[in-house]
């Protein structure tokens, strides 16, 4: 697995900017990030500044680091330590319009 880091974004900084946010909040220098995403397959690349707690709510949401893929679905959680370079892949699930919604804790 090879990551780009031409096109890699810092987290959580740099996603407050994205323009598909559904909201965000941010707390005492904690931020703290949900998304929803109509989508069919979306990929990208991110860099954790911060430790990250993804969950997951419906879905699936698919991390790369290293040589680990691990496939989260509805109602699952994972925890990424900072310093880390994440591949990821998002999508829905057919059956229910490809919806995917996630809340990430930095």
């Amino acid at each position: 697995m090879t990551m780009r880091s031409g096109k890699m974004v810092k987290a959580p900084h740099d996603l407050v900017k994205s323009p598909e946010k559904k909201g965000s909040l941010k707390l005492d220098g904690m931020s703290v990030i949900e998304f929803c995403f109509y989508t069919q397959g979306r990929k990208g690349t991110f860099f954790l500044q911060d430790h990250l707690l993804l969950i997951v709510k419906s879905g699936v949401y698919t991390v790369r680091f290293g040589d680990q893929k691990y496939r989260m679905r509805s109602n699952e959680m994972m925890f990424i330590h900072k310093s880390t370079g994440v591949e990821y892949e998002k999508t829905g699930e057919p059956d229910s319009d490809y919806i995917l919604d996630y809340m990430m804790f930095f």
